[in-house]
């Protein structure tokens, strides 16, 4: 008489993978309901609202135009670079924004209060240098005067230091 030993494994199998199947087929089925999505109705009011640039007066675009030199292949960081600093540069207690681009100039807007700005890039000498590749800005204390100063980082094949800094001169 042959006496067939139980598969040990099979079992051990078994005693998870029942369970484990039964949540799943639990979930899956309840999560089939009949309504659409175009049923359901948020009525939470959003958080934000879209300002366009007539109501702001911002009109920053970092645009990036592809070419036979200016593409992802002759330059791996193609698509890295631009951003924003915010900061009250003025002392007027509203936040000013710099923002950076990757082909075109920066743009420097002073917050005039009520959501309205001021493109101030040219007026104050902080539209940066021409040419390519900006790659951060931030602002910081950064020689200790107590006000905020623009730290602009570049990268790339530059001439050029691969940073500048819009330093506040002490009056």
């Amino acid at each position: 008489m042959v006496f067939c030993k139980p598969n040990t494994n099979l079992l051990s199998l078994m005693k998870y993978l029942l369970p484990s199947l039964f949540v799943f087929f639990a979930l899956f089925l309840g999560g089939c309901n009949n309504a659409t999505t175009s049923e359901k109705q948020v009525t939470e009011t959003p958080l934000f609202t879209l300002l366009t640039p007539e109501q702001t007066h911002i009109d920053f675009q970092n645009i990036i135009t592809e070419g036979l030199n200016t593409n992802v292949l002759m330059y791996e960081y193609f698509y890295n670079g631009g951003g924003i600093a915010v900061g009250d540069l003025n002392g007027d207690k509203l936040d000013d924004l710099y923002f950076t681009a990757n082909l075109s100039d920066n743009k420097l807007y002073l917050n005039r209060g009520k959501m309205q700005f001021e493109d101030i890039s040219i007026a104050s000498g902080a539209a940066g240098r021409t040419g390519p590749w900006t790659t951060g800005v931030t602002m910081a204390d950064v020689n200790g005067d107590g006000r905020l100063d623009i730290y602009v980082c570049h990268s790339g094949n530059c001439l050029l230091k691969k940073s500048q800094r819009t330093i506040h001169q002490s009056r």
